[in-house]
């Protein structure tokens, strides 16, 4: 009986977490306000006046100018009024509504995954140049492995965590993250994972497709190459939360006299919609995040787990295009800049490689009136450097940022600031009676890594004491794990509680009473004795 009177009855019920762990989707829109985009001009691009040396007229676009409100607003008011544009912003693509961010923004910071080896990226040879890879294939191929093979060279380290940035959810309410290096809030060059050419060849307009026919056989171009082996030696602590989705090398046309000129400037939609000097788009800056359809037999739309940013998602964030040193471009900083001076000089071009299509031309002279002309063929690609967006030949070496998209519904903590990014969590679901206490915390979860260390969002309602849950009073509370980027999380309910304290209290109360009772009672029965 004694036993049951000191029977402590305890409930620990484990649900999915609600204010502190939730789906990404669910997390991104409720960590940030959605701002809405304004009907005044065209944020997207803002030139304000010709700088082109020796040219001291103003050119004639100003007057209706992308970002001009109206005649006699200064490029201050301007500039001004696009760094205040920063957040959340919604937008279509060919699923449905979705969101991106813009700006210099802090919230979306994302952990996701670990390198399980070293890697560097090493020359080669002339063609092929950069590789990425382990330790060991770095000093089998490199040219100078007592050169690539060192820590300048090196990508990452064995146990690095790999840090994202969200660009944007999708349509189908995936996320879609770009690459962001081994640490929050580093802006040197081992936020990419080396660098490549974007194609071999440039004397084809078929060379700025990501994948190309040759000889009847489709070719990947270098710059999906490079980024295919990345993923396949790296993706192994992250590809279960990878979803396939869209990525746009748009392809579709090739304009002529896309800015004005004779007729051996060629220009991709890429290029005449993101270019305020495009004439073709009337010098609208009109970015999309749909499909392009292309037919061409070259580039197109991809249906892949990885690849790269657009030039679209690139002036969304808040870039600019820069046309031949021409204009003053006016570019909201944002989380595609770079900062030049952290950046060694192992290459030439400090900027990243979008999969967007520019111009090509085609056996421009160089002439006073044009001294970026040359006389050859020549195809570019897309490229961005710190905020402002530019074009460049193919064969040029640029930085890699891989992309891939996410499932929408993954649960995380954290708030995507960097003090706090976005995680993957374990939340445990099952059902525990714990009148007996002596279960360890880590049993609840499946292959936890060593090292967990536990916290208790509520220590009124639960305490942790040597690994072992010890209920105080009823309600709720969390109790989460963390390592490297992924947490774990008990969501607790204590639904009632015996106090063994309470309960022996009690009885000793209870003792003189009982004892009185039974003294009582014998002392009665002893008088009916004696009467009789």
């Amino acid at each position: 009986m004694k036993k049951h009177i000191l029977l402590v009855l305890f409930l620990l019920v484990l649900f999915p977490l609600n204010a502190n762990a939730s789906t990404i989707y669910q997390s991104i829109l409720r960590d940030n306000q959605v701002r809405q985009l304004p009907e005044e001009y065209n944020i997207f691009n803002c030139i304000t006046r010709n700088t082109w040396v020796g040219d001291p007229t103003q050119d004639t676009h100003e007057a209706d100018g992308a970002c001009i409100v109206g005649e006699g607003e200064s490029a201050d008011y301007i500039k001004k009024y696009t760094d205040e544009l920063e957040g959340l912003y919604p937008f279509e693509d060919d699923k449905g509504s979705m969101y991106f961010f813009r700006g210099w923004y802090n919230n979306n910071w994302l952990l996701l995954g670990n390198y399980e080896e070293d890697y560097y990226f090493y020359y080669i040879d002339p063609i092929k140049n950069y590789e990425f890879g382990t330790y060991d294939e770095c000093m089998s191929k490199a040219t100078d492995p007592n050169t690539h093979c060192t820590d300048i060279y090196k990508i990452a380290s064995k146990g690095d965590p790999m840090v994202w940035r969200i660009i944007r959810t999708n349509g189908d309410k995936s996320i879609r993250l770009v690459y962001a290096g081994t640490k929050i809030d580093d802006y040197s060059d081992k936020i990419n994972i080396g660098a490549s050419a974007y194609n071999i060849k440039q004397d084809e307009l078929k060379y700025a497709g990501y994948t190309y026919k040759e000889n009847d056989q489709e070719v990947n171009s270098s710059l999906k190459t490079y980024i295919d082996t990345w993923y396949q030696k790296v993706n192994k602590t992250f590809s279960k939360y990878v979803v396939k989705s869209t990525f746009v090398n748009d392809t579709s046309l090739v304009h002529q006299r896309c800015y004005g000129r004779d007729d051996y400037d060629l220009c991709f939609p890429g290029y005449t919609r993101l270019w305020y000097w495009s004439e073709v788009n009337e010098n609208k800056i009109t970015p999309s995040l749909k499909k392009s359809n292309s037919t061409t037999g070259y580039g197109g739309d991809y249906t892949l787990d990885v690849g790269t940013v657009t030039g679209d998602e690139m002036v969304m964030a808040g870039g600019s295009m820069w046309g031949y040193n021409t204009y003053d471009a006016i570019s909201l900083k944002n989380y595609f800049s770079e900062n030049k001076d952290n950046y060694d000089s192992r290459i030439d071009y400090w900027s990243i490689w979008s999969m967007t299509p520019g111009d090509s031309d085609i056996s421009r002279p160089q002439t006073g009136d044009d001294p970026f002309g040359v006389n050859s063929k020549r195809q570019v690609e897309m490229v961005a450097a710190g905020g402002c967006m530019f074009t460049n030949d193919v064969t040029d070496y640029y930085w890699v940022k891989p992309v891939i998209s996410i499932d929408g519904n993954v649960e995380v903590v954290g708030n995507g600031s960097e003090e706090n990014p976005y995680r993957m969590a374990t939340v445990a679901n099952i059902e525990v009676n714990i009148s007996d206490t002596s279960k360890d915390i880590n049993s609840y979860f499946k292959d936890l890594p060593d090292g967990i260390e536990w916290t208790v969002e509520n220590r009124e309602i639960l305490d942790i004491v040597n690994n072992k849950i010890v209920p105080k009073k009823i309600g709720e509370t969390d109790i989460i794990g963390s390592k490297a980027d992924k947490s774990y999380v008990l969501h607790v309910k204590v639904t009632s509680i015996n106090n063994p304290n309470t309960n022996n209290k009690l009885i000793l109360l209870l003792i003189p009473v009982l004892l009185a009772i039974f003294t009582m009672l014998v002392t009665k029965t002893k008088n009916k004795v004696v009467n009789r």
